[in-house]
């Protein structure tokens, strides 16, 4: 069992499914410390600068997560993870790897280089014309966030919650106000679990 103190909730969907918003009113209501990912440190700004290569946003954005998570002390919540990584860039490399399956198989592997894992990841499901609809409304589009590949992201989104046992999946098709309260529940039971005995 994970000690509450170095418990690692992880907010994960698409773009536009309100993660930020999650993961900032999850940190306020339980003590977790916030983080996010890319972060705001030389690699993560470097993932921004320009448009690369799927292959070298994979290698730049497990470089930035393993800094980041190499200088984090106690329970945080995090503004995506390591599943943004197989989400959007596995919508090209699967290709390279024959498949999904495969690619899943590589990605498990590579994996375990990191720091830490989450203990428990918290899905936001949303639909992706929606969600690119939200993001109109607030803010220019990033280079990620284009409606036909936010599709194929949901799908490898839709894969990791038949692999991966510590998924929990929240609709964020509702109002944010709702969302938020039913994802801050969902987080402090996670965190009541993680609390030992």
């Amino acid at each position: 069992m994970t000690h509450s103190s170095e418990f690692y909730l992880a907010i994960e969907g698409i773009d536009g499914t309100g993660k930020t918003h999650v993961a900032k009113a999850i940190s306020e209501s339980t003590g977790l410390k916030f983080i996010k990912e890319p972060s705001d440190n030389e690699i993560g700004k470097l993932i921004y600068s320009k448009y690369w290569d799927p292959r070298t946003d994979f290698f730049l954005f497990f470089a930035d997560r393993i800094e980041l998570l190499n200088g984090i002390k106690g329970g945080v919540v995090s503004d995506r993870s390591l599943w943004s990584t197989f989400a959007y860039q596995g919508a090209e490399l699967s290709k390279i790897y024959g498949g999904i399956d495969n690619f899943y198989k590589v990605f498990k592997e590579i994996s375990k280089m990191l720091p830490k894992l989450p203990d428990y990841v918290i899905l936001l499901q949303g639909d992706p014309e929606l969600a690119v609809n939200r993001i109109k409304k607030e803010r220019e589009f990033s280079r990620f966030e284009k409606l036909e590949l936010l599709k194929r992201v949901k799908e490898n989104y839709n894969y990791l919650l038949m692999k991966e046992d510590n998924f929990i999946e929240i609709n964020a098709d509702q109002d944010l106000n709702s969302l938020i309260e039913e994802s801050v529940f969902k987080a402090r039971e996670l965190l009541r679990k993680a609390r030992p005995l």
